[in-house]
């Protein structure tokens, strides 16, 4: 079980750095370029929702963070947020229904078969059942991968009725922040 953690974790680690590789490559030669180009013939909202979309993964938040600052470069930043916010909110829907019947089942799961177990349920039924939901919005806001915040908000049981405005408003707040330090640098 260790060697089959260790070995996604490897993986999911060369993926984040070829995401990363990759939007500077497609930056460097151009491509990045062209495809403005097009955005800016399909219109900056649709743009920035798909950006949106692709805002929320590990995976791909390197290119969409670069899409949303260069659609906010030419378009208006605030309308820029407001539809990456509701591609976000739609990116983070698909990923906590993947993460709250599998990545919060397994850290739940871990926790009990670790020694911290009663610490863990002592602290689930108080404090940490306000403060998770907390934590997690604030990294659904910042610039950490919003899986992070989506397996806290999971592991608080919250229902999909209020993760809906929270990812919405947490999303427009972290992409309002990157277009205008984008817009500064």
């Amino acid at each position: 079980m260790k060697r089959s953690l260790q070995h996604k974790l490897e993986k999911d680690f060369l993926l984040v750095i070829g995401s990363v590789l990759f939007a500077f490559i497609i930056l460097e030669v151009g491509i990045f370029d062209a495809l403005l180009r097009e955005i800016q013939n399909v219109g900056a909202i649709i743009g920035s929702f798909f950006a949106g979309v692709f805002f929320t993964s590990i995976f791909t938040i390197a290119p969409a963070s670069l899409v949303l600052i260069k659609i906010a470069s030419f378009s208006d930043p605030l309308t820029v947020s407001v539809f990456g916010a509701l591609g976000a909110m739609v990116g983070d829907l698909l990923v906590f229904f993947f993460v709250k019947h599998t990545l919060a089942d397994d850290l739940i799961t871990l926790i009990r078969r670790s020694k911290y177990q009663k610490i863990f349920h002592r602290l689930h039924f108080g404090i940490l059942r306000f403060v998770m939901p907390v934590i997690g919005a604030l990294v659904i806001a910042s610039p950490l991968p919003d899986e992070v915040g989506l397996a806290l908000l999971g592991v608080s049981k919250i229902k999909t009725i209020y993760l809906i405005p929270i990812a919405l408003v947490m999303n427009f707040v972290g992409i309002l922040a990157l277009v205008f330090v984008g817009g500064l640098l």
